[in-house]
């Protein structure tokens, strides 16, 4: 809309208060049509009651503070005309790809950080392995390989989200292979909540424990190593964390373990942690989750990871370095069309 040559009424602006207050949809408030047509014929300036409308809802205490500071200054509507535009240019700001990145994966890093939910998944999902492993050992036979479990290590057993959530509050949410390289190398991750205390159990038990991660070897080896160490975890040696050399496929190490350990679970927060078909789109990761549905807490313990991970790549092989425009493009998409069909 051209606002230059658009006159505003008292009612209508009385309307985008409502509209930024959260009251829009409350039928009662709206004015009648006489109400309209009278307020629209009229220069007087705006009504006292503006400000209350405003301070009544603390939702938007910044947006109020602008507008009012505007009618404040402008008393007449003419002139708040001439004022509107800046402000809606303030939200208007374009932003860069990493900026953006970091928009959209705040209220993910705040569930991790902050949700009680999220501490429950991961309890429920070390208490689902622990009954597993306890099931397994009760039926393990005398001629058998020894028991062993294969895990992720990254939002599975320990956690990176101080760091994730520093460099989004930074405006960067691109965590470029570089970036985790310099991260990874402080040894900084912590435990996920109950990690320590399950990984301990499963000692315990007699079973072993094998890291298998995808943080890369020749630079991450030592720096990982002291980490788990630090934080208490048993069977940390490099003959059970193994990391990524040459190909990001777990297979092959997951293969390598089953030479000479019977493994009863898999645990992971990716769709790669797991001994599935490959499968790189929206619809072909589901169809195989589909027919797997029941090794799903049972065989396969996964955890929620809603900020990166193999997901990202399947609504967009190249969704990290798309433009903000083509990026945002894709989001709507998604959001309103079945991603199934």
């Amino acid at each position: 809309m051209n606002w230059k040559n658009k006159t505003i009424s008292t009612v209508t602006l009385c309307s985008i208060m409502l509209l930024s207050s959260g009251y829009a949809a409350s039928p009662q408030i709206l004015p009648t049509q006489a109400q309209t047509k009278s307020a629209t014929t009229s220069n007087s300036p705006l009504p006292k009651i503006t400000k209350s409308l405003f301070n009544s809802d603390k939702r938007n205490i910044l947006a109020n503070q602008e507008l009012l500071k505007i009618t404040d200054t402008h008393k007449s509507t003419a002139n708040l005309t001439k004022t509107l535009p800046d402000l809606a240019n303030k939200s208007s700001v374009a932003l860069t790809t990493p900026q953006q990145l970091a928009s959209e994966e705040t209220m993910a890093l705040l569930w991790m950080r902050t949700a009680a939910e999220y501490r429950a998944l991961c309890y429920q999902a070390y208490n689902t392995a622990l009954s597993h492993i306890d099931t397994a050992i009760r039926n393990k036979k005398p001629n058998q390989r020894p028991l062993a479990i294969i895990l992720d290590c990254d939002e599975t057993v320990v956690s990176n989200n101080n760091a994730l959530s520093q460099s989004a509050a930074n405006h960067n949410g691109q965590f470029s292979a570089h970036w985790w390289h310099d991260y990874i190398g402080k040894g900084s991750s912590q435990a996920l909540p109950g990690a320590s205390q399950f990984l301990n159990d499963v000692h315990n038990k007699g079973v072993a424990i094998f890291y298998v991660t995808n943080r890369y070897a020749p630079d991450n080896t030592e720096a990982t190593l002291k980490n788990l160490r630090h934080l208490g975890f048993p069977d940390v040696n490099k003959e059970q964390v193994l990391l990524m050399t040459t190909t990001g496929n777990k297979q092959p190490r997951f293969d390598a373990v089953a030479k000479n350990y019977n493994i009863i679970l898999y645990m992971g927060d990716n769709y790669g942690d797991f001994p599935l078909p490959k499968a790189t789109s929206i619809n072909s990761r589901a169809t195989v989750i589909d027919k797997t549905q029941t090794d799903w807490g049972t065989k396969y313990i996964i955890f929620p990871n809603p900020v990166y991970g193999s997901w990202v790549s399947a609504i967009s092989q190249k969704y990290l370095t798309l433009t903000p425009q083509e990026r945002d493009f894709v989001n709507k998409k998604l959001l309103t069309t079945n991603p199934f069909l």
